[in-house]
């Protein structure tokens, strides 16, 4: 029962904060010290809270108003919970310097959470962003077949070798004194 309880709670959360927007009630889904590892290398204010994870949803729903998260399948274990995801949404607002494009996104991803007392403590969310970044139009479409690639029998010269001089001996110590723990 407990491990239906914290899919229930997650699948909540999906719906109430991502799909409804609905961020006044983040509180209710996040811990107050929780650790959300997406938001990590953000360059939003530091710090561990609801508030911060809130600041990047809001980015999102910015960006793609009508965004949408179904939830594709859930499995639960003790107290984690790993939701796979379809994001959808047309991007008709900018996300992080990417000018609104007016393309639609719909890609896969990833949610791992891990709940004590009923809320989330910390949180995983990986999607496929390289996709995503293709669809808006941002990058380029990868060849997936190297041999197609428009480039691909294209000679392109190397650089030259350059030789690499190991250091003398006198400019090295010796080994076991390069092991000896510093004093």
């Amino acid at each position: 029962m407990h491990r239906e309880n914290n899919k229930a709670t997650c699948r909540r959360f999906i719906q109430r904060i991502f799909n409804e927007g609905d961020l006044s009630s983040i509180g209710d889904f996040i811990s107050p010290n929780s650790h959300q590892h997406e938001i990590e290398n953000w360059s939003m204010p530091a710090g561990r809270s609801p508030e911060r994870l809130a600041d990047m949803i809001r980015l999102y729903r910015r960006a793609f108003p009508d965004l949408r998260l179904e939830i594709q399948d859930q499995i639960a274990e003790n107290d984690r919970v790993v939701t796979c995801l379809r994001m959808k949404g047309t991007q008709n607002g900018p996300l992080l310097g990417i000018g609104a494009s007016g393309k639609p996104v719909d890609v896969t991803g990833i949610r791992i959470d891990h709940l004590d007392n009923g809320k989330i403590t910390e949180s995983w969310f990986h999607w496929d962003g390289l996709e995503m970044l293709q669809q808006m139009g941002a990058l380029p479409r990868l060849a997936r077949n190297p041999q197609t690639a428009p480039w691909a029998n294209k000679s392109i010269p190397l650089p030259a070798v350059v030789p690499f001089a190991a250091p003398a001996e006198t400019e090295r110590p010796p080994a076991a004194a390069r092991l000896r723990p510093a004093a």
